[in-house]
């Protein structure tokens, strides 16, 4: 019998990691031990015959999770956005601090048994520069317009496959498109359009990917978080944020934050790997 209260508290809990870059809510399922449920429920999503999208345990499951997720991310948002007004540079360096924990944990999710495999690495960098490439092009204007909305649009969708993902921070990718205050604003400030189109590219983004990343992680589990791997490692470049105007103490100070960040986000997933497998991993068929 599932506990509801629990899940809830759950996707409460996914919610205030949702909002914080380099934090991510799979890991967060993963320690909370509902992950495995999530990608089940979201991996039921279906439109044949007359029975409509997901079935009623998921249903229920999904709608109690969401509403949690909803909870943490409109309660933690103003936090989040006072956090990078004032104290810029020591937040990013905690967040490249979580961010190297989140890649240890990832790290411990795999053992080599080809050295083939890491080129996946690569995949995922050249991926992730494209991508970066790609948003560019996209209009920024900060105006209201079908631009600003396909780049919101975007945002979300993309940020939602790596919501997914154990171990990746799906608003880090908000921050990497440019997006990531701008989203903090629409809530803070309640803009309903700009809230619904961020949330419709959250909702394709997840049923989209669920089935493939069940498949992917099931079938080619060294494979994908190689591929994962190098989507973290490229991701630690836009974070950078020193320049020429900030002195010895501000970047000993971003320093002290970042071994902060880190030991923080390696307490939160210590263990996991051993004690909580991300996913079963069903016998290859050769």
């Amino acid at each position: 019998m599932v506990s509801y209260l629990g899940v809830l508290l759950s996707g409460i809990a996914m919610g205030i990691a949702n909002i914080i870059p380099g934090v991510s809510g799979g890991t967060v399922l993963v320690i909370l031990k509902v992950y495995e449920k999530f990608v089940t429920a979201l991996s039921s999503f279906h439109l044949k015959g007359k029975g409509f999208l997901f079935s009623p345990e998921a249903w229920k499951f999904l709608l109690v999770l969401g509403t949690g997720t909803l909870i943490g991310v409109f309660g933690f948002a103003p936090v989040m956005a006072f956090l990078l007004a004032r104290f810029e540079l020591l937040t990013y360096f905690f967040l490249i601090g979580i961010l190297l924990s989140s890649l240890l944990f990832v790290i411990r999710s795999v053992r080599i048994q080809r050295r083939v495999e890491t080129i996946w690495i690569g995949v995922g960098i050249a991926l992730f520069a494209l991508v970066i490439w790609a948003s560019a092009r996209i209009p920024s204007t900060a105006a209201a317009g079908s631009g600003n909305a396909l780049r919101f649009f975007t945002g979300g969708l993309i940020s939602a496959v790596f919501m997914v993902l154990p171990g990746i921070s799906g608003s880090m990718m908000l921050i990497i498109f440019g997006l990531y205050n701008d989203v903090l604003a629409a809530i803070n400030h309640r803009e309903l359009l700009s809230i619904l189109v961020i949330g419709l590219g959250v909702i394709v983004g997840m049923l989209l990917s669920a089935k493939t990343i069940h498949y992917c992680i099931n079938r080619f589990r060294n494979q994908t978080y190689f591929f994962v791997i190098g989507l973290m490692l490229a991701s630690l470049v836009p974070l950078w944020k020193v320049n020429p105007s900030h002195t010895i103490v501000d970047i000993s100070l971003g320093v002290g934050f970042l071994i902060l960040g880190f030991f923080l986000g390696y307490r939160l997933s210590k263990g996991q790997r051993v004690k909580t497998p991300l996913i079963k991993i069903s016998p290859r068929k050769e």
